[in-house]
């Protein structure tokens, strides 16, 4: 080739590279593009019989499916692999019939015995199943959860298409559990191979988990519930929610699901296009260790700890307004709230009085406190500001922080004096709070952190769990609720609402209830406004 071809294809193809750069001013083809949601941490697990946290079930709500589902906006029950149920009037047998010809993501077509699959291995006490408790009310679950039984009598599967379940007892909220984790079903294939791999239903296939840096899904083109828009979806895992605001603003990422502290204002300023704020139902809270001393049967010592904290001033300062003091564990929106229940204000001086009376006059005498949060600025700025609070009556703490695996891991041990925690509704029923976080018969289970426990409150929640009459379980409820508050199981903090950054060039964004976990991607719909 000559000097001059070599000008002329060197010409030739600079513009069409330009012109290929260019695209005649179009932005990217939706199939080329991924959606990237931030996760402030590596999710610990993905299989559905031991996710737990709100990190898992970002990513496991898209991948896996169940009976039934939750509407993200409404929180009613709708149908999802099951296309109609039935129960009995006396709330002891539900009946489930399937859709026909929906496929798991390797091609085999779901049947009710992978129900039974599904539901029998979270039963089975040598997989150690933290969400077993879902299934607990079906009839013969715990002779299973006890080593007596390798089948679930209370399960039927007459037929590939139908599914029954026979209850102990009634049990108002079952059908809304089963839309959680461990209502819903994987393939077996993906279990039993040499190394896990998640394949459901739903509406993204699994591609790859890179651990600490990203889990990846693709669309699932023979989804049974239709056409998905976005093609893949990147969830980036990145703890500094510092870094993960720059990586936003540079446009290499689509959702984050915080904000730095102290930015919000700047933020809505700067760019008000990107803000989403909205109430959910979750609570923040310091859960006291009532397993061992110091907090063990000393409720004076726990009283003067709760009064000492200003909230008003975590809100106002550290929240910039976006969440309000909680008063109870309850969060608003949840039957059984009783707003009348006033909790524990800002008195330092009777936080000072109650830890004399507690036995420990300035913080003398009482032992090193240790007080342990998950790695994330915000929770180490909220547990610097307990800590000072503490300080100003006397007490004075050593602050701790883990990675979120680690740190459940360590909560579930009760090995911190206190802890950071907060809780975002399952489902929107004060069973879900009540029971699951204090009840007696949780301790040792995710959820039941602290180790309270007091026979009075368990009757309480007990025989709401039975009822079948709405009215009385919510005064059930409020009674509770009043308790558990009086006695200082936990310092409550606040009610957070969702603070999150959002690409706009999406549309069909739904801000679930529950929080962003469980935001629909597969709604979503890339519409770049000009």
């Amino acid at each position: 080739m000559n000097t001059l071809q070599l000008r002329f294809y060197g010409m030739l193809f600079f513009v069409l590279a330009v012109l290929n750069i260019s695209g005649c001013g179009s932005p990217p083809e939706e199939t080329d593009r991924v959606f990237r949601f931030r996760l402030g941490s590596d999710p610990p697990s993905l299989d559905l019989i031991h996710a737990t946290d709100t990190s898992s079930a970002t990513v496991v709500f898209r991948i896996f499916e169940g009976l039934v589902d939750q509407d993200p906006e409404t929180l009613k029950i709708i149908p999802s692999l099951a296309e109609r149920w039935e129960i009995s009037e006396d709330g002891l047998t539900y009946t489930f019939y399937l859709k026909k010809g929906v496929r798991f993501h390797n091609g085999r077509e779901v049947t009710s015995a992978d129900f039974r699959y599904n539901f029998e291995r979270c039963l089975t006490p040598k997989n150690i199943s933290e969400r077993s408790w879902v299934l607990a009310p079906i009839k013969g679950a715990q002779e299973m959860l006890e080593g007596k039984s390798t089948s679930l009598s209370g399960m039927e599967t007459p037929d590939d298409y139908t599914v029954i379940l026979h209850l102990e007892q009634p049990f108002t909220p079952f059908i809304s559990y089963l839309t959680m984790e461990a209502g819903r079903v994987a393939a077996r294939e993906g279990i039993e191979g040499a190394e896990y791999i998640p394949v459901g239903t739903g509406p993204y296939k699994f591609i790859s988990w890179e651990h600490d840096i990203r889990v990846s899904l693709e669309a699932n083109e023979d989804w049974h519930g239709g056409a998905v828009s976005v093609k893949r979806v990147d969830y980036e895992v990145i703890p500094d929610v510092g870094v993960a605001y720059q990586k936003f603003i540079a446009g290499e990422l689509d959702l984050i699901n915080e904000i730095p502290p102290g930015q919000l204002t700047l933020i809505k300023e700067k760019y008000p296009q990107f803000i989403r704020i909205w109430p959910y139902l979750r609570n923040e809270y310091i859960g006291f260790n009532h397993t061992r001393p110091p907090f063990k049967g000393n409720l004076k010592l726990r009283q003067a700890l709760c009064w000492s904290v200003d909230r008003e001033s975590i809100v106002r300062n550290l929240l910039e307004g976006a969440s309000t003091v909680a008063n109870s564990i309850l969060p608003p929106g949840i039957p059984g709230k009783d707003e009348t229940i006033q909790g524990y204000g800002y008195d330092p001086e009777k936080a000072k009085l109650r830890l004399a009376e507690a036995g420990y006059p300035g913080g003398k005498g009482l032992p090193e406190i240790s007080l342990w949060y998950n790695t994330n600025e915000m929770h180490q700025q909220v547990a610097q500001i307990v800590q000072d609070s503490f300080r100003k009556i006397g007490v004075n703490i050593r602050l701790k922080s883990l990675d979120w695996p680690a740190y459940l891991k360590a909560c579930q041990s009760f090995e911190p004096d206190m802890f950071r925690m907060g809780w975002v509704a399952d489902i929107p029923d004060a069973d879900n709070f009540l029971y699951i976080l204090l009840d007696s018969k949780q301790i040792g289970a995710p959820g039941n952190y602290s180790g309270y426990s007091n026979p009075k409150f368990d009757r309480l929640v007990e025989e709401a769990r039975v009822s079948l009459d709405e009215a009385h379980r919510i005064e059930l409820y409020k009674q509770a609720d009043r308790i558990a508050t009086e006695d200082a199981c936990w310092i409550m903090l606040t009610y957070t609402k969702l603070r999150m950054l959002f690409n706009p060039d999406y549309d069909g964004l739904v801000l679930p209830l529950q929080g962003e976990f469980r935001i629909p991607i597969e709604k979503l719909r890339y519409a770049p406004k000009k």
